[in-house]
């Protein structure tokens, strides 16, 4: 408890540094813009991410994904905010993970005091088991009080005694031979059972038969049951076969060394090895953990999940802006055939292009980047080989390839070969479309399928329930 409570209280601080930091340094995001419910978080993440900018390769990997996504945008600061981002994900997830843990492990409702008797339960609901805190000016003790319930009256009694006697016979005869320990029934429908017997076995309160001789034998042992409810009792008389011809288990062979271990006036001397043994005995005592164990694990496995998805999410934002990049491709190639057909030169044909296309298209943006180099002393040769280097899409890296070899050397055919290419990106345009409406005719079939059983429960139920009828 005081360690889920102090980790929260160090995170608080970690905020209130992170705070006063970004209050001085003024941070502000640009274009990766968070969730509101992380906008608390990010001055955290600013802190941290502004001072985790290098990783190893599989880091960088994932720089180069991220700054893909915004070319027009410096790739520095699109990092940067891209680790605060994520580093704020996972302290606001330590935070609520911190706050489900201190409530995990609490230590529950508050006490209160109460009046000087307790109720009897009703009977045949068994006893109370009651936790009490009693005090006396400065003392104070802590105590288990047992309640019983209430006595049963005669025909209570009676009805209890018959039905503990049939289920007591049917467990003797289902327990048959007696190889290993074995636990009797002391406590069937408010009746109480205790059990009598003589010669090599044993049985104790809680009804744990143990068969305590040494010797390998098979023999018919007579085990009486006196059967109480309330004032009311009942004798009954059972015959076990006790099998003593194979090996002790491992639990009988300890208890029977622990009930033989040396008591002194200061401890007991647990015992360091079984009889059949050939190694030491080790003695632990039982976690009490109270539950936490899964509070803990809850605690540090939610941040890793955040760790672990943020990879899957960057690999599924890639894929739609390379599915928007490949839609847009045949326009845009067929307005680069009209416009050089026109008699413009290449640059003034992009930069049509880009005046006239949709500025939220992930195409349109990258040829804004283009001619964004174009404009700014890159020759235009040069900034179309680096379009080329960005592109993962074969055609365009071709288109790119094409239109710079005309800027070396001049290409009488490259208005017919940008149109062969338009007709092939069309084509295959064309054909992308037709798959992804037939997968989208199946995806319908689940929903169609339900609804037609639902529609055919509604018809049959009717009648299957007036044939019953």
């Amino acid at each position: 408890m005081w360690f889920a409570i102090g980790w929260e209280m160090v995170l608080g601080l970690l905020w209130f540094v992170a705070l006063w930091w970004d209050r001085r340094n003024r941070s502000i995001e640009k274009w990766i813009r968070p969730e509101k419910i992380l906008n608390w978080c990010m001055p955290v993440g600013r802190l941290l991410g502004g001072r985790w900018m290098k990783g190893s390769k599989r880091f960088q990997k994932t720089r180069k994904e991220v700054i893909s996504l915004y070319p027009m945008a410096p790739p520095e600061e699109v990092w940067r905010e891209y680790l605060s981002r994520k580093i704020s994900q996972v302290y606001l997830v330590m935070i609520l993970s911190g706050i489900l843990l201190c409530i995990g492990i609490g230590e529950g409702e508050e006490e209160r005091e109460i009046a000087y008797d307790i109720s009897r339960p009703e009977y045949g609901t068994g006893a109370l088991q009651q936790v009490l805190i009693v005090r006396e000016g400065e003392q104070e003790a802590q105590l288990q009080v047992q309640v019983p319930s209430k006595e049963p009256n005669a025909q209570q009694a009676e009805s209890s005694l018959a039905e503990a006697r049939e289920i007591l016979q049917h467990y003797m005869e289902q327990v048959g031979t007696v190889r290993e320990e074995v636990t009797l029934p002391v406590y069937l429908n408010g009746v109480e059972i205790l059990y009598e017997t003589t010669g090599d076995i044993r049985i104790d309160e809680e009804g744990k038969l143990e068969i305590v001789t040494n010797e390998e034998k098979r023999w018919q042992e007579e085990i009486h049951a006196v059967l109480s409810c309330g004032t009311f009792s009942e004798n009954l008389s059972f015959l076990l076969i006790i099998d003593t011809i194979q090996n002790v288990s491992f639990y009988d062979e300890v208890e029977m060394a622990l009930d033989n271990a040396e008591l002194t006036e200061e401890a007991l001397l647990l015992p360091r090895q079984r009889e059949s043994g050939t190694e030491t005995l080790h003695w632990y005592l039982p976690g009490s953990g109270g539950g936490a164990g899964g509070w803990l694990f809850l605690w540090g496995a939610l941040p890793i999940c955040v760790l672990l998805f943020s990879e899957e999410e960057l690999r599924i934002k890639g894929r739609k802006r390379q599915r928007q990049i490949q839609s847009a491709y045949p326009a845009i190639l067929q307005k680069l055939s009209v416009f050089l057909g026109a008699g413009l030169s290449i640059q003034a044909a992009w930069e049509r292009i880009i005046e006239t296309g949709d500025p939220q298209n992930p195409l349109i943006e990258e040829m804004r980047l283009t001619g964004f180099q174009m404009r700014n002393g890159l020759s235009v040769q040069e900034a179309l080989y680096q379009f080329s280097r960005r592109m993962q899409y074969p055609p365009l890296k071709r288109m790119a390839s094409m239109l710079s070899r005309d800027l070396r050397r001049g290409d009488e055919f490259l208005l017919d070969r940008l149109q062969e290419m338009n007709q092939e990106a069309w084509e295959e345009h064309k054909k992308k479309v037709r798959i992804r409406s037939e997968e989208a005719q199946t995806k319908l079939l689940l929903p169609m399928f339900l609804t037609l059983a639902a529609i055919l429960v509604m018809v049959a139920a009717p009648a299957m329930m007036s044939m019953q009828i």
